[in-house]
């Protein structure tokens, strides 16, 4: 008889919401790396450009990272992420706070709005599902 054993991977089967959010911010960031090369047309800086793209790019890499099951990709994600969604959320409240102290009321502050709480809401979403239970078994 043979004293072999089996030797089978310790890893669980990856959830489903590493494998959603993994790709949600991948194309994410493929929008962010597209729309920094058509930045510069739309009256940005070439700084505010490959900012964005830059930004873009680490988010790609860090969601292929999330996606294969590195804690550290996770990691770079979420703070990635909360950096540029949090300027996002920065960029609206001073427009808003702008539409407020002009009396604007008109579409550009219904858009810094909806941009504002839609940022806050991708950001609580990553954050439910990728530090939650099935997915820290899954880094683990």
């Amino acid at each position: 008889m043979s004293t072999e054993q089996v030797v089978s991977s310790t890893r669980p089967k990856r959830p489903r919401s590493v494998w959603i959010l993994a790709v949600a911010n991948g194309l994410l960031a493929i929008f962010m790396i597209a729309s920094s090369l058509m930045a510069q047309d739309r009256g940005f800086t070439t700084s505010q450009a490959a900012f964005n793209g830059l930004v873009g790019l680490a988010i790609s890499i860090s969601a292929h990272a999330t996606w294969f099951g590195y804690r550290y990709g996770r990691n770079l994600l979420l703070a990635l992420i909360t950096v540029y969604l949090g300027l996002i959320c920065i960029q609206s409240v001073q427009t808003i706070a702008w539409a407020i102290d002009m009396g604007y009321g008109g579409s550009l502050l219904s858009w810094a709005v909806a941009r504002a709480v839609l940022s806050i809401l991708w950001l609580a979403v990553n954050y439910w599902f990728l530090l939650g239970k099935r997915a820290r078994v899954f880094y683990a």
